[in-house]
């Protein structure tokens, strides 16, 4: 009876499991065929064929998203860059076809600790100093004064968060001169 139960379990994780693997594996070969369609497009590509490239670029995009960025740019410029496409997407589809492993993964991953353990890199496992942070802040505020003129506003709407004073509900100057059609003079 138990062995029956068992059995019985074991088919049905096998039957739940196969369309799960045969998912990965679509995707991975779908990857991996939209990479070579890509790369024949390449291949065949004249010097400067515009709609080669734009063709090339649909083929990849489909089958791999944006996760190629550096290939999408060669196949961008104008004009295309095929040569380097070319050899980008011929090492994606060698690193697609050889993926690297190890014999002992325990030991691949004692090594790369002690590596990283090294003098070297301790700067990666110290927290940003307070120069660092503030430099990193003035960014920040930077890109949201940008974002703030230019678009991309997000739910603050024509001015960034840090430029209104939540404490007292008052706004401050750099609101008052953004306000479309009042003078900060007015404001008194």
């Amino acid at each position: 009876m138990i062995r029956n139960a068992a059995l019985a379990a074991v088919i049905a994780w096998v039957a739940l499991a196969a369309p799960l693997t045969a998912g990965a594996d679509t995707t991975a070969s779908a990857y991996r065929q939209a990479v070579s369609d890509t790369l024949d497009i390449v291949r065949q590509a004249a010097p400067g064929d515009v709609e080669a490239a734009k063709q090339a670029t649909t083929t990849l995009k489909t089958g791999t998203g944006i996760t190629q960025p550096e290939i999408l740019t060669d196949l961008a410029a104008r004009p295309p860059d095929f040569d380097d496409a070319r050899k980008r997407l011929q090492a994606l589809l060698d690193a697609i076809d050889h993926p690297a492993s190890t014999a002992d993964p325990a030991l691949a991953q004692a090594r790369l600790h002690e590596i990283l353990s090294m003098s070297r890199y301790d700067a990666l496992h110290r927290p940003p100093t307070p120069l660092e942070r503030f430099a990193q802040w003035v960014r920040d505020r930077i890109n949201d004064l940008l974002h703030a003129i230019f678009g991309n506003t997000g739910p603050a709407g024509s001015v960034p968060v840090w430029t209104r004073d939540r404490g007292s509900g008052r706004t401050t100057h750099a609101r008052r001169l953004l306000r479309p059609g009042r003078s900060p003079r007015r404001e008194g």
